[in-house]
């Protein structure tokens, strides 16, 4: 709360204010003030640090206000500036707090490009809502953003069975860190690769290209096609591994020596005429 405004630092801002919402076609915009948009940043950031619900549309709305106090901040005189700093900092800080950097731009609700660093965050645990954007936007064809891959394969999200409707899949993505490396460890138990950063190392390099969306989903596609889950030829390869290729999903995958460790699984660009190529400079499997 700012408290003590002059007189006329209040008929500044009530003037600064009008500016900004007089000609706005949002739904009682003639009723904000200072502390109506402090109180409505408060009550976001809180929301976001706990439990936020709502979806991407409601959370750029909130942001774009957040925009406004800016706006309020830099066209204030210096004495004004700084006490809006001060009322604004801790809830700016405790939102850097609950929130991870994307390296991409939310869509802003006002449709207007912005470099306010609000707009390339969201929270460090996401709603299925957001999530499910998050997923959208990430396989976009018409928005291909690498940032954007990334960012989903940094963080907790998994597509996981959904047992509560007809769905094939729903986005699980309330998942920490930690819970991601959990469930990463308990799948390599299956069928390992030689250590988890192999296994990222590889998603990184072939699991998009896929369709994957997780280390999760390629480690289990990868042990599904060595263990037989689904038609395809085998055959071993000069150096002693074990070679694995799907016909109906054009898909290849490689045993180390040990026969115990996956060393590879990928698309080739080739398809059929790459596992001839591999299978003819090798053997079928057993011989």
């Amino acid at each position: 709360m700012v408290r003590g405004l002059s007189d006329d630092e209040a008929r500044y801002l009530d003037t600064q204010l009008h500016a900004l919402f007089g000609n706005s076609r949002i739904v009682n915009a003639p009723f904000f003030t200072l502390e109506r948009l402090l109180e409505r940043w408060r009550r976001f950031v809180t929301e976001v640090a706990g439990d936020f619900t709502d979806g991407i549309d409601d959370y750029t709305i909130e942001v774009w206000h957040r925009n406004q106090i800016e706006d309020l901040v830099r066209e204030a005189p210096p004495a004004l500036r700084d006490r809006l700093i001060r009322a604004v900092q801790p809830w700016d800080d405790r939102y850097y707090a609950a929130t991870t950097p994307t390296g991409f731009p939310l869509f802003p609700y006002s449709q207007e490009p912005s470099e306010e660093a609000w707009w390339y965050r969201l929270p460090r645990r996401l709603n299925p809502k957001l999530g499910q954007w998050v997923l959208e936007r990430r396989l976009s064809p018409q928005q291909p953003n690498p940032e954007l891959a990334r960012w989903v394969s940094e963080h907790h999200l998994f597509l996981l069975p959904n047992k509560e409707s007809d769905l094939p899949v729903v986005p699980t993505l309330s998942y920490t860190a930690r819970d991601r490396i959990a469930d990463l460890e308990v799948a390599q138990r299956r069928r390992p690769f030689p250590s988890l950063e192999q296994l990222v190392r590889q998603f990184e390099r072939h699991g998009f290209a896929m369709g994957f969306l997780s280390e999760l989903e390629y480690l289990q596609s990868a042990q599904g096609l060595v263990e037989g889950d689904r038609d395809r030829s085998v055959a071993r390869s000069p150096e002693g591994r074990s070679l694995f290729y799907g016909h109906a999903g054009n898909e290849f995958a490689a045993l180390e020596p040990d026969g115990v460790h996956l060393a590879t699984y990928f698309g080739p660009v080739m398809g059929l005429l790459f596992w001839r190529d591999q299978s003819e400079r090798g053997r079928p499997d057993g011989q």
